[in-house]
């Protein structure tokens, strides 16, 4: 009796669920037109507010200012790419990066996974940092969550835990790209 009971009881849990976000478990969005990776992109975030909601300031130097803004059905994601020159793009990870800590290089790129949050940064135009080789990458959090006291200024105004990639590329510069989980943002 109770296993009859136990599927109808999760049917009433996933049905609202997926009414609520306008996507399926497949990925498809009303009328089935939608991908898992088209699904729930606010189209109005801008780049300002996106950096505002993480709490980053971008240099003014930067350039190519590309920006999401996607919903989820557990938490939210921002996600950030830019270009710098190198001289800048150098500065700018000094003032974010704490020292003591480095990136890391990507060393087994898998171009068939890569691990997004489900808010690819092919949305915004630009291939996936996570599978080139010449990629190297850090996580960050506001103060006092993960970091050390000699927290750099920029870290300090941080309001969201985020991975920051670094690709550099001799014909455009470096490309910064920001993605951060977002829990607990009221709309």
């Amino acid at each position: 009796m109770h296993k009859k009971f136990l599927p109808t009881c999760l049917m009433a849990v996933v049905i609202p669920l997926t009414a609520v976000t306008g996507c399926t478990a497949s990925g498809e969005g009303e009328g089935g037109t939608q991908t898992r990776e088209d699904c729930c992109w606010k189209s109005e975030a801008s780049f300002a507010e996106v950096a505002d909601v993480i709490g980053l300031p971008v240099p003014a130097a930067a350039g190519d200012r590309r920006a999401g803004y996607k919903q989820g059905e557990r938490y939210d994601v921002g996600i950030l790419t830019f270009l710098l020159p190198e001289k800048a793009a150098g500065e700018f990870l000094r003032k974010l990066i704490p020292s003591g800590t480095r990136m890391v290089p990507n060393a087994n790129p898998d171009p068939n996974n890569p691990y997004t949050l489900g808010a690819s940064f092919t949305h915004l135009g630009v291939p996936e940092p996570e599978v080139a080789k010449s990629v190297s990458m850090v996580s960050l959090c506001p103060e006092g969550q993960l970091n050390g006291v000699q927290d750099p200024p920029i870290l300090r105004k941080l309001k969201h835990c985020v991975k920051v990639y670094e690709y550099r590329d001799s014909s455009v510069g470096v490309r910064i790209y920001v993605r951060a989980g977002l829990e607990g943002v009221q709309e």
